[in-house]
């Protein structure tokens, strides 16, 4: 049932990570250049060019849920001895880039404009760094901490002074 309940978790955050991932980097690339889009993609309004703050620090938090995500089940895998949900999100993030690469081609050679919906955000998620470095954290993460003997280091108390 754990293990069920760790690979639904892995693809929920995959999935919802990444079509957050890409309508908030369509949204702060509307905002640098003073466009507007609606949540299909399509432009609504011209205004003027801003830091898309808002956006980027959206960004920042689902990188940072998405990292955590895969701290906490490598750290509750390695009493398990799996790390699925790990791997079912590295598996769906793969399978976006795998599948909007092969189709950018298309897409390009068609003049076509970009995909309307959840379906543009994620032909963007796939191209943005926040998901490369998801996959390779997911990869490396494990290997490391296994290398380390399973054993994550143990939290230093501030309070007490160190003895020498």
């Amino acid at each position: 049932m754990r293990l069920a309940l760790r690979i639904l978790a892995g693809l929920a955050v995959a999935f919802v990570g990444s079509s957050l991932i890409g309508l908030l980097e369509l949204q702060r690339i509307a905002t640098e250049s003073g466009a507007v889009f609606d949540l299909n993609n399509m432009l609504t309004a011209i205004t003027e060019p801003e830091t898309p703050v808002i956006q980027m620090m959206g960004l920042a938090a689902c990188g940072a849920i998405i990292l955590l995500f895969i701290t906490w089940d490598i750290r509750g895998s390695l009493r398990e001895g799996s790390g699925a949900g790990t791997i079912a999100l590295i598996v769906v993030l793969v399978g976006i880039i795998a599948y909007f690469g092969i189709t950018a081609d298309y897409i390009e050679e068609m003049s076509r404009p970009p995909f309307p919906g959840l379906e543009g955000w994620l032909y963007k998620a796939a191209y943005h760094p926040l998901v490369h470095t998801a996959i390779i954290y997911g990869i490396l993460a494990p290997l490391v901490v296994r290398q380390r003997g399973n054993k994550f280091p143990e939290p230093v108390n501030p309070t007490t002074p160190e003895q020498s």
